[in-house]
């Protein structure tokens, strides 16, 4: 399951590259190919853990857990919001959608995990 923060129409990559995160610049993540009409979770954290859950790798520490609206009926899901003014320089995120899935592993599905460091 892809996951990616500002993506192209791929979900692959960012849009605007070399500037960055910027206060006020809207940020979107992506998710695709993730079980159709199912509630989410995003997990955000400060720095990267890479633990063992649910049969596969939580890659974020787990400083925020975000319940999110289902996806879409193709298994898509589109958030957005502006980024915050203020967030100091080099501060790392990461972040990786959580979905439940009875057909998953251990009953979650687990997106790839996005990082970003603000400029």
């Amino acid at each position: 399951m892809p996951a990616s923060i500002s993506g192209d129409a791929a979900g692959l990559g960012w849009r605007g590259l070399g500037r960055g995160l910027l206060g006020n610049d809207l940020a979107t993540i992506n998710l695709t190919q993730a079980k159709p009409s199912t509630l989410t979770y995003l997990v955000a954290g400060l720095f990267a853990i890479n633990a063992p859950f649910k049969g596969g790798t939580l890659v974020p520490n787990l400083n925020f857990l975000i319940n999110l609206p289902p996806t879409d009926i193709t298994g898509a899901l589109s958030i957005s919001a502006p980024w915050p003014a203020g967030v100091p320089a080099c501060i790392d995120l990461y972040f990786q959608y959580v979905i439940p899935d009875a057909a998953a592993v251990k009953g979650f599905a687990l997106s790839n995990a996005v990082h970003v460091r603000t400029p």
